[in-house]
């Protein structure tokens, strides 16, 4: 359960609502003279990207699509604060902002969601998936209220720098503690996690 949990917490704090509301801003500090058609070109990579996506989480496995996501997203937050510290063309905004959403939709956006029915066990699934969902709203809440906030204290530079360290973590952490579910059942997951408990242990306990 903490593992899938988890995943929603990378997922979110990994700046990706910065990227998303922000991003006219970006393009435009960018020299970009039609941001709000660049807008809409980033949505669409999202999209075409996020199908992409599905036949490679069977082919290439869960796993390395959530480390390339990671890494990718963590070097293109690295290249905006570059960018924002003014030491960098503009290109290098757009090709960061189209690079980290390319990254996230082909591995952080849509593989928490899928291996959560994966990782939980079929007693606990619903009310495991229930709070994973409200997790992730949450997060998303309080890091798209924040952000503006976060940007008047330590500017974008600073913003994206955050992130970038959210990601490596992440990096870190999908290494080690995410097993590959790809064609795995959850008997073999268990197995491989070493524990038992989640198949003893309900969620939330009966009322009588």
């Amino acid at each position: 359960i903490g593992i899938g949990l988890m995943l929603m917490l990378i997922q979110q704090f990994s700046g990706v609502n910065a990227i998303i509301f922000f991003q006219d801003t970006i393009f435009q500090d960018a020299g970009m003279a039609d941001a709000a058609s660049l807008g809409f070109y980033v949505m669409l990579l999202q999209v075409v990207v996020t199908g992409v996506s599905i036949p490679l989480m069977d082919s290439a496995g869960r796993k390395v699509l959530l480390l390339t996501a990671t890494i990718g997203m963590c070097v293109c937050c690295v290249g905006m604060l570059l960018f924002f510290i003014k030491t960098s063309p503009g290109w290098l905004a757009l090709v960061c902002s189209f690079g980290y959403i390319a990254f996230f939709s082909i591995g952080l956006g849509p593989i928490p969601w899928l291996m959560m029915g994966e990782l939980f066990p079929q007693q606990i699934r619903s009310n495991a998936s229930s709070i994973a969902a409200a997790l992730n709203w949450s997060c998303s809440f309080v890091t798209t209220e924040t952000v503006s906030s976060l940007k008047g204290a330590i500017g974008f530079s600073g913003v994206f720098g955050l992130y970038a360290c959210v990601l490596a973590l992440g990096t870190v952490y999908v290494a080690l503690r995410v097993p590959e579910t790809k064609g795995k059942s959850f008997a073999e997951l268990e197995q491989m996690l070493g524990t038992q408990r989640s198949r003893d242990i309900p969620l939330i306990s009966p009322s009588f």
